[in-house]
């Protein structure tokens, strides 16, 4: 296998944010802002109003309902606009109305965003299969990369000194190699490049370095001569199951950012059985950073 140099010059102008205002928007907003400050982003502050916010509702209250619902929003939005991450960031407030998923969608492509952001509950098993999830069918459609917040990252001053690159060396995979460099370039961070082997290839200690050692080299190649991280990466190759060992290396590695190459599905994927990127932004506690073939 030849893997060649991966050249890297990520922009981001344009970033959608998306917040719901619950308690977990703040450190939503506070990472796609920390985001915006260093790549010099315009930053749209986004809410959806579910479409069938007002289904339950008799006709007769529904001008009062909207009336009201509008102003709790602008109330709510005013809020969200004024916390301190804000403070250094191009930004503006959209407010739309439709189903949450393919609103977002539309938005990023009508806006040509470059990065979308939003957070995740998490859902799994029944739950996942009766409500979906809106960040799997964002983050599997999205016209760009997707930042994807699990609820566990609570920071509000979000700090990235670390960020995980786990690649399969295939052309999805690689895609996401240029936003993990510069990535970790803008925040002056630690990358750590995991590639994962399966266990069968291994029979004993011979085995496991006569596997390593080449592929080591082949994640060391990645690494662009000029350009690329501003500290020396940290190459790791684990064997087992990827979504496994990808979430084990993040805790052991302290992960503040994992970024992924991912494949394109439809909609009904938010449904379906967990794909490895799911169980992986499940699992972990640090952002997960999507980017999409």
């Amino acid at each position: 296998m030849t893997i060649g140099r991966v050249r890297i010059g990520i922009t981001l102008p344009k970033i959608i944010v998306a917040v719901d205002f619950s308690t977990a928007s703040p450190c939503v907003l506070a990472h796609a802002a920390s985001i915006a400050r260093r790549y010099k982003s315009r930053l749209y502050v986004t809410h959806i109003i579910p479409a069938d916010l007002y289904k339950t509702v008799p006709p007769e209250a529904i001008e009062e309902a909207v009336k009201k619902t509008s102003a709790e929003i602008q109330a709510q939005m005013a809020n969200m606009l004024r916390l301190d991450c804000l403070l250094q960031t191009d930004h503006e407030a959209v407010i739309q109305q439709g189903p949450v998923a393919p609103t977002l969608l539309r938005l990023a492509a009508e806006r040509k965003a470059d990065l979308l952001v939003l957070g995740t509950r998490g859902h799994y098993g029944l739950d996942r299969l009766l409500q979906g999830s809106v960040a799997e069918e964002v983050f599997r459609m999205a016209p760009c990369p997707v930042l994807i917040v699990p609820p566990s990252a609570t920071e509000d001053t979000p700090a990235v000194h670390n960020i995980l690159y786990p690649t399969s060396f295939s052309k999805n995979s690689l895609r996401a190699a240029p936003y993990a460099f510069s990535l970790a370039r803008r925040h002056r961070a630690r990358l750590i490049l995991l590639h994962v082997l399966p266990e069968s290839v291994i029979h004993n200690s011979d085995d496991l370095d006569h596997a390593r050692e080449p592929v080591e080299k082949h994640l060391r190649d990645l690494v662009p001569a000029r350009g690329g991280p501003s500290r020396k990466p940290v190459v790791c190759v684990e064997f087992g199951a990827v979504a496994d060992r990808v979430v084990r290396a993040s805790l052991e590695y302290q992960a503040d950012l994992i970024v992924l190459g991912i494949t394109t599905a439809g909609a009904a994927v938010a449904h379906l059985d967990e794909g490895i990127t799911y169980r992986i932004v499940r699992a972990v506690s640090c952002p997960v950073l999507t980017i999409r073939n």
